[in-house]
């Protein structure tokens, strides 16, 4: 069973759980969209920080509780993500796991152009179009984030206790934390081992029951 270790640890507010931002379906949980200032401060470093966690925490609504946490396995630029991982690329003939696809960007003349998705404009209909705000802030990210040690507890969200609830962000995110939150973290996580190496999803996306 490994030991997991924690060397750093982002937190930030999930607002839209969804299942397209992160995506833990297909086995993996990736972060491909939204947070780009998260997925640059990794990319840039990779792979000369390994042990580094992201913890999605809801809005105060929802109780500022855990909706997902992972460990970064991998790190890719948007080309490779888009060739090596189909099985992520959203399909809106199908059902609701495969419109959260989160591979939407395909390289195209030096560029890359928006697949029909989450972060298009009326993407349930026929008449969908791009959003640029949406792809100049995904892009701008530069890295998508992929693990293989993971929990998604999507709607049936987990209360944060004691030390931990340092992490909870305010605006934006935050990856600065004593000591004390960082072990409490590294228990947390090695008491739920099998989870995580299984890549373990408790519960659908919040937002799947709104429809």
């Amino acid at each position: 069973m490994e030991d997991y270790k924690v060397a750093k640890a982002y937190t930030y507010i999930v607002s839209h759980d969804s299942g397209f931002a992160p995506n833990p379906f297909w086995g993996q949980c990736t972060l491909a969209c939204c947070k780009p200032a998260i997925r640059r401060s990794i990319g840039k470093r990779w792979p000369s920080n390994p042990d580094t966690w992201i913890v999605g925490i809801s809005p105060k609504s929802r109780g500022h509780e855990l909706i997902y946490m992972m460990r970064v396995d991998h790190c890719v630029g948007f080309p490779e993500y888009y060739e090596n991982f189909p099985q992520k690329r959203p399909d809106f003939s199908k059902g609701q796991v495969h419109t959260c696809g989160d591979n939407i960007y395909r390289p195209i003349d030096g560029g890359y152009e928006q697949l029909r998705s989450r972060h298009s404009d009326h993407p349930f209909r026929d008449s969908w179009s791009v959003n640029s705000n949406a792809m100049n802030r995904d892009i701008g990210g530069k890295y998508v984030l992929i693990s293989d040690n993971f929990i998604y507890y999507g709607k049936d969200t987990v209360r944060i206790e004691g030390p931990m609830r340092e992490m909870i962000p305010g605006r934006g995110c935050r990856c600065n934390f004593s000591q004390e939150a960082i072990k409490a973290l590294e228990k947390y996580i090695n008491k739920r081992s099998v989870d995580f190496q299984n890549g373990t999803i408790l519960a659908d996306p919040d937002l799947w029951r709104i429809g």
